[in-house]
């Protein structure tokens, strides 16, 4: 993958993150708290669906796709089980459960579980056709796709500011259906043959079981995940307010910044590690990508710790707390790309099954901090549960990297990034009463983190100098 292409992938996430950020703000403050809440558990809803239905096969399109002659067979026979699945779900859900659809959203009205099942659907069909797009490398048309939905969707709020409608979650459910919507038809477009060719090849129940056999096993792991990383706004609609889970979700929407780099960076080093791996180089270069990735992480921990209370001037006073919680927010996205470096031994020696243990060990602790924090905390409850238990990630998926692989230094990978956390759970409990005491452990950090992390500000200096002078 040349770093153009790279680049022009990178746009879509880039774009989107830029969108999302502008619309947030516009959001808090037309939009009631408990509504953003309603709108976060959609979400919930939407990527549960997806993971549950797709029964892995999506993952099963992408390890199969250079090696399938068919590409229309192959994603009819990816796509069609799962999606006649959630269909006939989302039927069935309509006609004998409405009044759980209702109590989950906490509504009065039956009619938006129509659109809810609409969302359903649509984010399954786009889901597929953009893997489809990704792996055939247009990366400027799988680009747009991720543009055009957040774009869509600041566009109807901002008609609605205008025109004064009535704000609340029925109307965030209709943009986020236009949104999906838009998607759509940008991915038809772009995949018109693939789809021309699929709807004329006939289903292969071989080509299904091929499939099912890879993709099914890593359904149990996707799971997993899921409830690692979603369980926080469920215990909060549980032992807490969906005004809670509101406040929550723009938290991790302002940490979204994480999860951006985290998706460039997913995009950019595995062809990297698995080029060394072909070309027989020597991999412990591994430990010093590591080593910066680790210097990275807990810069970035200094820096949202000390500049957050900057996010209170663009909130409402309801989100006061925003400003607190960003810090053990962005644990999730920050120690999922730190283990993504340190986990590189699982897949070098394709034990991915492995994998799956990092999950399932650390969901426990997320249910049992959730559970002890949430009603206590709230909002910053959940917080902190996530963030610990993303260390607990972190650590049994290095762990089992070095039981699958090679011995390589993580004390100092452990202890740095368990101070972050510390840290950022008192400043998401105790920020507001004591914010100068905190601001200093943050700049004292910071100064330990520049002295214990030298080499790696040493190389970023000298390429620093090197791009100013080239420039000049």
């Amino acid at each position: 993958m040349t770093p153009k292409k790279i680049l022009t992938f990178a746009l879509g996430p880039l774009g989107a993150a830029l969108l999302s950020f502008l619309t947030l703000p516009i959001l808090t403050w037309f939009v009631p708290v408990e509504d953003v809440g309603r709108a976060a558990m959609l979400q919930v809803l939407i990527t549960f669906s997806f993971v549950v239905s797709s029964f892995g096969l999506d993952q099963a399109f992408v390890r199969e796709y250079y090696d399938f002659e068919n590409e229309g067979e192959l994603f009819k026979a990816a796509f069609l089980p799962g999606f006649t699945f959630l269909l006939g779900c989302s039927a069935l859900s309509l006609v004998f459960f409405k009044e759980y659809a209702v109590s989950y959203f906490s509504l009065s009205s039956l009619s938006l579980t129509y659109m809810v099942a609409a969302c359903l659907l649509i984010n399954f069909i786009n889901s597929f056709l953009s893997h489809a797009l990704r792996m055939n490398g247009k990366a400027l048309a799988y680009s747009l796709t991720l543009i055009l939905p957040k774009a869509t969707f600041l566009g109807v709020i901002l008609f609605g500011i205008f025109t004064e409608l009535s704000a609340g979650f029925g109307f965030l459910l209709f943009a986020q259906c236009l949104a999906l919507l838009s998607a759509l038809i940008l991915l038809v477009y772009f995949t018109r043959g693939l789809i021309v060719n699929a709807y004329g090849s006939k289903f292969s129940s071989q080509v299904f079981k091929g499939l099912l056999g890879f993709g099914f096993p890593l359904v149990f792991g996707s799971i997993a995940y899921w409830a690692l990383t979603m369980f926080d706004r469920i215990a909060l609609s549980w032992w807490s307010s969906l005004a809670e889970v509101g406040v929550y979700s723009v938290g991790i929407s302002f940490a979204a910044v994480g999860i951006l780099f985290q998706s460039i960076f997913s995009v950019v080093w595995s062809p990297i590690v698995y080029k060394w791996a072909s070309a027989g180089e020597d991999l412990s270069k591994v430990d010093a990508v590591v080593e910066h990735a680790t210097a990275f992480v807990v810069f970035s921990f200094v820096m949202i710790g000390l500049f957050s209370f900057v996010v209170g001037y663009f909130l409402p006073r309801e989100y006061y707390i925003v400003q607190y919680i960003i810090g053990a927010c962005m644990g999730l996205p920050l120690l999922y790309t730190l283990s993504e470096t340190t986990v590189v031994g699982v897949h070098l020696k394709k034990r991915t099954g492995l994998a799956v243990l990092a999950p399932i060990l650390a969901l426990p602790s997320n249910i049992a901090l959730a559970y002890f924090l949430i009603p206590i905390y709230g909002a910053a409850g959940a917080a902190i549960s996530t963030s610990m238990a993303m260390f607990i990630f972190l650590v049994v998926r290095t762990e089992i990297s070095i039981h699958t692989w090679r011995v390589f230094p993580r004390a100092k990978l452990y202890c740095w990034t368990l101070l972050c956390v510390a840290l950022s759970s008192l400043q998401a409990t105790q920020g507001d009463s004591f914010r100068f005491a905190i601001g200093g452990a943050w700049v004292g950090m910071g100064v330990m983190m520049l002295f214990s992390f030298r080499s790696s500000v040493r190389i970023l200096g000298q390429y620093a100098m090197s791009r100013f002078h080239t420039v000049k």
